[in-house]
């Protein structure tokens, strides 16, 4: 069993409502207010706290380079 403070749990289950609204075609502003943020900018922040990158970023393509030796 793990204990985390219920403002840290909050935090999470925000994250993971936004992110379940954005994988159903949400814009991130929708996604924000959806999942309880009071902006996208706060979401964005926590986003980036949480995972090291913006939310944005998300919906840039990728490129994968595969080294060979």
């Amino acid at each position: 069993m793990y204990a985390i403070p219920i403002s840290r749990f909050i935090v999470w289950w925000r994250v993971r409502a936004a992110i379940e609204q954005l994988s159903k075609s949400a814009t991130l502003t929708e996604a924000a207010h959806a999942s309880g943020f009071s902006d996208l900018p706060h979401m964005s922040k926590t986003f980036k706290q949480l995972f090291g990158f913006a939310p944005s970023s998300l919906f840039k393509p990728h490129t994968i380079k595969i080294h060979s030796n």
